[in-house]
């Protein structure tokens, strides 16, 4: 969990923030849903809400907010992460896959060449 930490605050993005837990969270989720259809509204969204006792919305707004920090403070990071130079800011399901491929991808190979 501490390299989604580390990852999320590369990206300009604190724990002030409340969607700061709930995107380490989902990525967390993710990860261990990678292997089956994975639906962030329909699995991630409400599972997070349930375990916080807030409703799904609430962890969608939160998660677009650092989706938008991420966007507004870090975007050649995110687009390092991404792989590829991004048109257009990443919709919340974009942005935890990108991030969960990523980690996902570092633990594979066991190293990273761009230092994030």
């Amino acid at each position: 969990m501490e390299e989604i930490y580390q990852i999320i605050r590369h990206l300009g993005v604190t724990d002030k923030y409340k969607g700061y837990h709930y995107t380490a969270e989902a990525v967390l989720l993710a990860l261990r849903l990678k292997d089956t259809s994975m639906r962030v509204t329909k699995d991630i969204y409400p599972r997070l809400a349930a375990s916080h006792k807030v409703t799904a919305n609430s962890i969608e707004h939160a998660i677009r907010t650092i989706v938008d920090v991420a966007w507004n403070k870090s975007r050649r990071s995110l687009e390092e992460i991404a792989g590829k130079p991004l048109a257009y800011k990443p919709p919340n399901a974009e942005f935890i896959a990108m991030l969960t491929y990523y980690i996902s991808d570092r633990g594979s190979n066991h190293n990273s060449s761009n230092g994030i």
